[in-house]
């Protein structure tokens, strides 16, 4: 992964459950995350309904986590570069996808999430859009969704101009850098890789709250 902005630096909390920290060294491209971020203020009873409306709409599990406990690393990314078919197709996929350090930045701005897994990335997808629908009607006007896969919305993804769906396109939690298996580990859920075409795995996605 090439990074123009500057020298990229990376550290492993020893601390079980916490990130994967990244760092840009006097990065002007990029806010001071969290700034400004205040007490956290969400509708009584907000996050219990959203994970129930998630299982209600066909989620395998849904549970409230920290975000300290979503890992970021740059492997991700390559994953994707080498070996997905899907690299370069789609404004939800990498390269057009937030880099690792862009991606820390954002969940700095973030206390709580809801992990949910569901059998297919086309479902996970829409998971993502909808629970962010309900969350920022509630008033969770910051809420963000990130799915799973490749977009698949449009038979061809418009790379040279806008996205024709933004208001459902969200791209995957590996797609910015997450490394999924192990953040679905720290909040205590099973998941192994499949280990053979069409052996079942179920799939991953995120809502960030507030």
């Amino acid at each position: 992964m090439t990074d123009k902005g500057g020298p990229l630096s990376l550290s492993q909390s020893p601390v079980p459950g916490k990130r994967c920290i990244l760092s840009k060294e006097k990065d002007s491209s990029i806010p001071n995350p969290g700034a400004g971020l205040g007490p956290a203020v969400l509708p009584p009873g907000l996050l219990e309904r959203l994970c129930r409306a998630a299982r209600e709409a066909g989620a395998l599990e849904a549970r409230v986590i920290d975000t300290a406990t979503v890992v970021v690393a740059p492997w991700v990314r390559w994953k994707c570069r080498y070996g997905c078919p899907g690299y370069g197709r789609s404004l939800t996929c990498p390269p057009f996808t937030p880099r690792p350090e862009e991606t820390e930045a954002m969940l700095r701005c973030y206390r709580t999430g809801i992990l949910f897994l569901a059998e297919a990335s086309w479902l996970v997808r829409y998971l993502a859009g909808h629970l962010e629908h309900l969350a920022f009607k509630a008033g969770s006007y910051r809420a963000f969704g990130l799915g799973a896969g490749t977009c698949g919305l449009c038979a061809e993804c418009n790379l040279d101009g806008p996205c024709r769906r933004p208001g459902e396109a969200r791209p995957s939690m590996e797609a910015c850098g997450i490394d999924v298996f192990q953040t679905v580990r720290n909040n205590g859920l099973p998941l192994t890789p499949a280990r053979e075409p069409g052996e079942p795995c179920p799939r991953v996605g995120l809502l960030l709250v507030d």
